[in-house]
């Protein structure tokens, strides 16, 4: 009904702090999760850009270097190359955080070449 009047979709709330927090017993919302595959599949079609927030660790980790959540982005970024995906926050929170966490930005921006921070 109304082409072309759509610029991007989201935010789309997945891994979010005390949202993750809250829905340990149920289906955790994630990036990669099956029902967000038309999601993606659609917006490679009309070429929309897509802004998922993703925390990329948990809030009770420990700044180790490591990510607990990213490979459920990498996952997106993987089965749809040509995704416009923005990475909201570029998966950090007020309690996500890691002394190196740009080095992680740089490599998954050099990666793939349609995700944007």
């Amino acid at each position: 009904k109304y082409p072309r009047m759509w610029r991007g979709l989201g935010e789309i709330m997945c891994r979010h702090d005390d949202l993750t927090t809250l829905m340990e017993d149920c289906e955790t919302p994630v990036a990669n999760h099956p029902a967000m595959h038309a999601v993606y599949d659609f917006c490679c079609e009309v070429n929309l850009p897509v802004l998922v927030h993703h925390n990329s660790e948990r809030t009770d980790h420990e700044d180790d270097g490591k990510w607990t959540y990213k490979w459920e982005v990498e996952d997106v970024l993987e089965l749809w190359p040509e995704l416009r995906f923005i990475w909201a926050h570029c998966g950090v929170s007020r309690r996500v955080f890691e002394r190196n966490h740009h080095e992680m930005c740089d490599t998954l921006l050099s990666r793939y070449p349609k995700l944007m921070m």
